[in-house]
């Protein structure tokens, strides 16, 4: 590739990028940042960042941010729950004890997603183990 065809598609992807984003065809929107489950007994808050531009540098509209759950380490997940921009959070209640893998989806106005976003957490209400070692001194 010659430098004037270099030229020709980096102005075309300037100019017309907005026109591509309209039909569906422009650059998938970044991915969520900065997740973080906090666990409290049954309970799971996931927090995230959403993301400000496209993977392409580009600015982006969001339209939700798509999180699912999976029980079996990622095997199936459940139907998407879409979280509106800016929320930036959600909870799953009374959970089962698993090992769980929680996904992340960016979705913007045209419809495209982003790259999945997985992070993993365990849900433990076992019984904790007995104490053991216990010396006993008389004196």
């Amino acid at each position: 590739m010659n430098i004037w065809e270099r030229v020709y598609r980096w102005l075309r992807g300037f100019f017309f990028q907005s026109v591509e984003e309209e039909k569906g065809k422009g650059p998938k929107p970044g991915k969520v940042r900065n997740v973080n489950v906090e666990v409290d007994m049954k309970n799971a808050h996931i927090t995230w960042t959403d993301p400000a531009e496209r993977g392409s540098g580009q600015p982006v509209i969001l339209d939700n941010i798509a999180v699912s759950l999976s029980a079996d380490l990622g095997q199936n997940f459940s139907a998407p729950v879409a979280v509106a921009p800016g929320v930036q959070a959600f909870d799953y209640f009374d959970l089962g004890d698993a090992e769980y893998i929680v996904r992340l989806v960016v979705v913007d106005t045209a419809g495209r997603q982003s790259a999945p976003v997985d992070t993993g957490f365990v849900i433990d209400n076992s019984d904790p183990n007995p104490v053991e070692n216990v010396q006993i001194t008389f004196s």
